[in-house]
Formats: structure tokens, sequence, C-alpha cells
């Protein structure tokens, strides 16, 4: 009994310390930081799976995370679709992750609602938030040359269009 008390012990401390270690090391691409291929399923605007190595490359991608619930992504929504159109020919994509879904708005209604014609992917499952930012919202913005050139948990419309627009210039024509 004693042993297996001892075993119980020894496995609940070395799982926290487990834990521990890969919340304090875990990282999020930065500034500067080139990006590995990541996507997520799309749930409206799109079929299949959105991947960065098939449709990012050579394109300025602008990737924002967001929960159906957050009045500040609700805000945001409708500045999106015109920040896509506004690049519409540049080589400029821009897709949104959302999580949270069904509080209030599915992703079908959130397209709906927001009157968006953008990629939106379902980051349910975290696989964005993982790699990028857990924070809601959260904004990225990805040069041509798959760097990224600008990371922020809040919605700055005029840093998110100066970084497009200086990213612009990695874009191989």
């Amino acid at each position: 009994m004693f042993i297996t008390d001892m075993k119980l012990k020894i496995n609940f401390y070395l799982t926290i310390f487990i834990v521990a270690l890969n919340v304090t090391y875990s990282q999020y691409y930065q500034v500067g930081d080139y990006v590995e291929n990541f996507g997520a399923p799309i749930c409206e605007n799109g079929e299949g799976i959105w991947d960065y190595d098939q449709f990012g490359p050579n394109k300025v991608v602008y990737l924002t995370i967001f929960a159906s619930w957050w009045g500040g992504c609700q805000a945001e929504a409708p500045q999106l679709e015109a920040i896509q159109q506004q690049y519409v020919d540049d080589n400029v994509i821009l897709i949104t992750a959302g999580k949270s879904w069904g509080q209030p708005y599915n992703c079908s209604q959130w397209s709906n609602s927001f009157g968006l014609s953008i990629p939106i992917l379902d980051d349910e499952s975290d696989s964005l938030a993982s790699v990028f930012g857990s924070s809601i919202p959260y904004n990225a913005v990805i040069d041509g040359n798959g760097q990224v050139v600008y990371t922020s948990s809040q919605h700055n419309l005029d840093a998110v269009i100066n970084a497009i627009n200086e990213s612009l210039d990695t874009i191989i024509y």
C-alpha cells in the first residue's frame, strides 16, 4: 500500500512538473519569426482546410483569431471585410479563425451577421491559437517571405494597415 501511494504521489508531481514546464516554455510566434505551415478547417466562405503552404507563400497574410462572444471581436468584424476589399488586388489574404461557436454565433451566423466574404476558419481546437497567441482578439501579419512582421492582442487598425503596406514590398511578382 505504501509503495502504491508513493507511486501515485510521484506520478502526480511529475505530471505537475511536466505541465508547468510545457506552459513555461511554450512559445508563440513573435515578430521576426518565420512561420511553418499552419492551417485549420474552413467553416465559412470556402471549403476544406486553409493551409499556409498552399495559399500563403509570396502573399501578405493577415490573421485574426477571435471568440464569437467577445464584443470587441464583434466590433472588429466589419473592419476586417473593409480591409479585405481595400487589398483585393494586392496579393493580401485575410483570414479569421473563430472559437467559442454558439456563444452567441455559429460560424455561418458570424459571417452573415457581419457581411463577411473572407474565409473563416474553425479554431475551436486552438490549433492556431496554440502557435500564434491565445489572447482574444489576436492579430498577426505575415509578409511575403513568411516572416511575422506584426502581432497584437488588440485590434489597432492603423498598425495593421501599416504592417500590410510595408509587407507588400516582400511580394515577388
